[in-house]
């Protein structure tokens, strides 16, 4: 546990770090169970969207969150693996405003979660050391629609059910 003199130093190293770097080190506070909710940020648009929708389909299962450094150590094949995801997805939906993101996230989440548990149980660690499947998980869900250029269709009419909470 650190000091009060130490706490306060790092709060001021941390008022010093970019956006990226203060996203960065949510993820990891959040990995090692010290955060539980959305990775906190001022401009909606930092937040960590996919991730956020990782946690959203377990939660909507009643699946607790992994901690420890399982997870802790899964989140840097996330990080590797997330940059050309998020490329794949702005290409299949592009123009996406931050709470667009946030539903994408959760449909994300959904297509993942059913593609690993074809042959896995369905876990935080899962779905981490699965991020770089998400192209193939979206295909299985719906087939040939990124392809076609149709994904935007089924993201805009299945937008609502994932925005209320309900995992129908």
């Amino acid at each position: 546990m650190l000091s009060k003199a130490e706490y306060d130093a790092l709060t001021k190293q941390l008022a010093k770090c970019s956006p990226e770097q203060r996203r960065g080190l949510a993820l990891r506070l959040m990995a090692l169970g010290a955060m539980t909710t959305s990775i906190p940020t001022r401009d909606k648009s930092e937040a960590d969207w996919l991730l956020d929708g990782f946690k959203w389909v377990l939660s909507q299962r009643g699946i607790p969150l992994g901690r420890g450094r399982t997870v802790a150590g899964l989140i840097k094949v996330y990080e590797a693996a997330r940059p050309e995801i998020v490329a794949y997805l702005d290409h299949a939906i592009p123009d996406l405003k931050p709470p667009e993101r946030v539903a994408l996230g959760r449909l994300i989440g959904r297509c993942l979660a059913q593609y690993v548990q074809s042959f896995a149980e369905l876990s935080l660690q899962m779905l981490l050391q699965n991020t770089q499947k998400i192209p193939q998980a979206v295909d299985r869900a719906f087939p040939g629609y990124v392809e076609a250029g149709l994904l935007p269709m089924i993201f805009h009419g299945r937008r609502e059910s994932v925005m209320g909470g309900s995992d129908g």
